[in-house]
C-alpha cells in the first residue's frame, strides 16, 4: 500500500471552488469544484483552435502567449475563505475542444514570467463575527488584485465566487450571515464582476470534499479518456454496466478546523458494506452522485463517491483541543485562586519546540462574586518528542470519546470508514503535505511501509 502526499494548495483550488460558469449564451459549464459547489453540465463548444490563438494543449494544461491570447480566454475569479486566511485565484480556459471525453481546459492564470498568479490575506473572514460590517473591506485586497489581473473589458463577463469553509461552518448561523450579508452589499458597488447573492456562501464539508477529490483527479489527468492508459479500473454503474476506465484517486484533505475523506464506489460490493456500516440519512449524506460531462447522458463521466467530513479533525481545531487538554489536566493536580482577577501560568509543552512559545486565555467564572477571572496560559515549548507522543494519545483513544465538541465525536466515525488503501492511489492534501515536508522534509511521493 502506498500513500502519496503532494502540494496542490495552489492548484487544488483550480476546480475546487468554480460552479456555475457562463460561455456566451450557453447552458451552464460543469467546472470542477474546490471550495466549491455542485459540478453542472456543460454543453459542448465546437471551436477548432487555430493557430492564430497560439494554444498547445496537452493534458490537463495549455501554453499560452498571454500577451496575443488573454482577450480570448474565459476568466473566473474564486476566493477561497479558508479558517487562517483567505486566497483569490484568477482561472483561465480556451474554449472546449469538442470532445465529449475531454472537460474544460481549466488551469491557473499566468503571469508574463509564467508564474501562477495568486494572492492571500490573514486572519481567516470568521475572525469577522464581531465585527461583520468590516468584512467587504477585508476582502476588498484580494478583489483588487483580481481587478488588477483580468481585462477590464472581461470584468462584466467573469463570474466571482466567494466560498468559505470549516472556519466559518463553527460559527453560530447568525454570525454567518451577517458577514456573507455585508459581502453581497458591498461587493457590486465597487466591482463589475458577475457577481450574485448566491455566488457567495458557507459551502458544507460534503461539498469541500467533492470539489478537493474532482480537483485532484483533475490536475492528475484522470477525467481525460482519451487516455487509455493504467491504472484501469471496471466501474459497476448503477444500471449494472459495467465500465473500463482510468482508475481515479482517492484524497484525505486537512484544513485549520476539519478534515475531508472522498474516493470513488466502483462496485455494488463496496456500496453495500458501506451501508451496512451507516445507516438511513447518514448514509445518503455520505454519498454524492454526479456527471461531469458535457452533456447530461454522458456515461464517460457518471461518479459516485463517499466522501465525508470530520469537523475539530483540522490542524488549528486540533492544536486547540489539545492546548485545552493540557492546561485542563494541570488544572486537575493543582490549586487555581479564582478570586484573583488575572492570573498567569508557565506550562511547558512537550509539542512545541524549544524557544517557542504560545499565550492562551481562558476565562472561568469567580467563586467570589458574579464577576471572572482570565487565566493567561504561557506554554513553553520544552522539544520532547516521546512526551508529546504521549499527551496526544491521552485523547486521542480507541472509542474516540475524548475527543468530542458538541457532542460530535470525530474519531468515533472515522474508524468506522472501511478505506480502499490496496490497489487505490490515495493522496493527502494541504495540512498532510506541509506536516510531512516541514517536519520530516517528506513531501511528495511517500510509502507508509517508511
Amino acid at each position: 500500500m502506498r500513500v502519496q502526499v503532494h502540494q496542490t494548495d495552489r492548484i487544488v483550488e483550480l476546480i475546487k471552488l468554480v460552479q456555475r460558469l457562463f460561455i456566451s449564451n450557453l447552458k451552464v459549464i460543469i467546472v470542477i469544484a474546490a471550495v466549491l459547489l455542485l459540478v453542472f453540465y456543460i454543453k459542448s463548444v465546437h471551436h477548432t483552435l487555430s493557430l492564430d490563438h497560439n494554444w498547445s494543449i496537452t493534458g490537463n494544461h495549455f501554453d499560452d502567449n498571454l500577451d496575443k491570447i488573454r482577450l480570448d480566454l474565459q476568466y473566473a475569479v474564486i476566493i477561497d475563505a479558508g479558517s487562517s486566511g483567505s486566497r483569490v485565484y484568477i482561472y483561465v480556459w480556451p474554449p472546449h475542444s469538442g470532445d465529449t471525453r475531454q472537460l474544460l481546459k481549466i488551469r491557473l492564470l499566468h503571469d508574463q514570467g509564467g508564474k501562477d498568479v495568486f494572492h492571500s490575506i490573514t486572519p481567516g473572514l470568521s475572525s469577522y463575527a464581531s465585527h461583520p460590517e468590516n468584512a467587504s473591506d477585508y476582502i476588498t485586497p484580494l478583489l483588487n488584485f483580481a481587478a488588477e489581473n483580468i481585462p477590464k473589458t472581461k470584468h462584466k463577463e467573469t463570474p466571482l465566487y466567494i466560498l468559505a469553509t470549516a472556519g466559518m461552518r463553527l460559527l453560530p448561523k447568525s454570525s454567518q450571515n451577517l458577514i456573507l450579508d455585508d459581502l453581497r452589499k458591498d461587493i457590486p458597488k465597487n466591482f463589475s464582476f458577475l457577481f450574485t447573492p448566491g455566488n457567495v456562501q458557507v459551502i458544507s464539508g460534503k461539498e469541500e470534499g467533492i470539489y478537493s477529490w474532482v480537483s485532484i483527479n483533475y490536475l492528475m489527468g484522470r477525467f481525460d479518456h482519451t487516455l487509455a492508459k493504467a491504472p484501469l479500473v471496471d466501474v459497476e454503474m448503477k444500471d449494472q454496466r459495467r465500465l473500463k476506465r482510468m482508475n481515479t484517486i482517492s484524497m484525505m484533505e486537512m484544513g485549520g478546523a476539519s478534515t475531508q475523506i472522498a474516493f470513488e464506489i466502483t462496485s455494488t460490493e463496496q456500496y453495500n458494506a458501506l451501508r451496512e456500516v451507516f445507516h438511513g440519512d447518514s448514509f445518503k449524506d455520505m454519498v454524492s452522485e454526479f456527471n461531469l460531462g458535457c452533456q447530461e447522458h454522458d456515461t464517460n463521466h457518471q461518479y459516485r463517491l463517499f466522501v465525508t467530513t470530520y469537523l475539530t479533525l483540522g490542524a488549528n481545531a486540533a492544536r486547540k483541543m489539545y492546548t485545552q487538554h493540557l492546561i485542563d489536566s494541570w488544572t486537575e493536580h493543582n490549586y487555581v485562586n479564582t478570586s484573583l482577577n488575572t492570573l498567569e501560568t508557565v506550562l511547558f509543552d512537550p509539542c512545541l519546540s524549544i524557544d517557542s512559545s504560545e499565550m492562551v486565555n481562558i476565562t472561568r467564572p469567580s467563586q467570589l462574586n458574579n464577576g471572572s477571572t482570565t487565566f493567561l496560559y504561557h506554554l513553553k515549548g520544552s522539544g520532547d518528542f516521546n512526551l508529546c507522543q504521549q499527551k496526544v494519545k491521552q485523547i486521542i483513544t480507541v472509542d474516540g470519546l475524548k475527543w468530542c465538541n458538541n457532542g460530535t465525536c470525530p474519531f468515533q466515525d472515522l474508524h468506522k470508514v472501511s478505506v480502499p488503501f490496496v490497489d487505490t492511489e490515495f493522496y493527502g492534501l494541504s495540512e498532510f503535505w506541509y506536516s510531512m515536508n516541514d517536519i520530516f522534509s517528506m513531501g511528495g511521493p511517500y510509502s507508509n511501509n517508511l
